[in-house]
């Protein structure tokens, strides 16, 4: 059952199983279901990249006694996208890209960008509290990402105010952003960064995610001279100071607050 529909959602406890891809949005209406109507959620990695996609499809198929279709559709859909995955490999060689959205859609990209052969060593998460979704460790999102793909080297949490977000860009120098929210996006442009709005997950979501968010990255990197162009000719206000700070969370330490300094 789609739960698109508020009639959907009325009879949704009624359902054989819940499944979900996004451990930050549906994990709560699925554990709901779970614990008051005794709905089963299934457990299973983000349906993102290779990893994600086949354990995904494969504990779908596990629970409908499915395992010989699911495998077959599998290996159709790794050789289907096998030549162009290749070709976008080979064009974005030596790209560095930057994810700053959700907690779970971030690891979710983040794999998907490295499936591209993307360098991703920065990101923004505007939060992360993986213990309010679920206690599985099969649905451990940042878990996944490392395990999978590894670790992610300026990965920070919750400092998405402007003047935060302009040191962080600094310090990792991407070839470009991606996020959720326009907000973040005029930032980057006047750093000569170009941003990719990805305001909908299935943009980026199974197999041909894969293909579609390179796709999307080359169509953003064509215009990255504008952006460049635009950084030319725009001052920021920040402070040589405030940009040598490698804690993006000094201005909430004790010894830099104004109560301290006043005192």
């Amino acid at each position: 059952m789609l739960l698109n529909t508020v009639s959907c959602v009325k009879l949704s406890g009624r359902s054989l199983r819940t499944v979900g891809f996004c451990y930050t949005l549906a994990s709560y209406l699925a554990a709901g279901l779970e614990q008051e109507f005794g709905v089963p959620e299934v457990k299973a990695p983000q349906p993102y990249g290779f990893a994600g996609t086949d354990a995904w499809i494969r504990e779908l198929a596990r629970i409908t006694h499915r395992e010989e279709q699911a495998e077959a559709y599998i290996a159709k859909e790794h050789a289907r996208i096998a030549p162009r995955l290749a070709e976008l490999r080979e064009k974005l060689k030596g790209i560095k890209g930057y994810v700053a959205t959700g907690s779970a859609y971030a690891h979710g990209l983040i794999g998907v960008l490295r499936e591209l052969g993307v360098e991703v060593n920065g990101s923004l998460v505007f939060h992360h509290d993986p213990i309010y979704d679920s206690h599985d460790p099969r649905q451990d999102s940042l878990a996944h990402l490392i395990d999978h793909y590894g670790d992610v080297s300026s990965f920070t949490v919750s400092n998405r105010q402007q003047y935060q977000f302009y040191g962080l860009l600094q310090r990792v120098n991407p070839d470009f952003i991606i996020i959720r929210h326009n907000g973040l996006a005029p930032l980057a442009s006047r750093l000569g960064i170009p941003a990719a709005p990805l305001g909908d997950e299935h943009h980026a979501l199974g197999y041909q995610g894969i293909l579609n968010l390179g796709e999307t990255i080359l169509e953003i990197l064509a215009h990255k001279k504008f952006h460049q162009d635009l950084a030319a000719h725009v001052k920021l206000p920040y402070k040589k100071e405030w940009l040598d700070l490698k804690d993006p969370f000094a201005l909430v330490k004790p010894e830099n607050t104004l109560d301290t300094e006043r005192a």
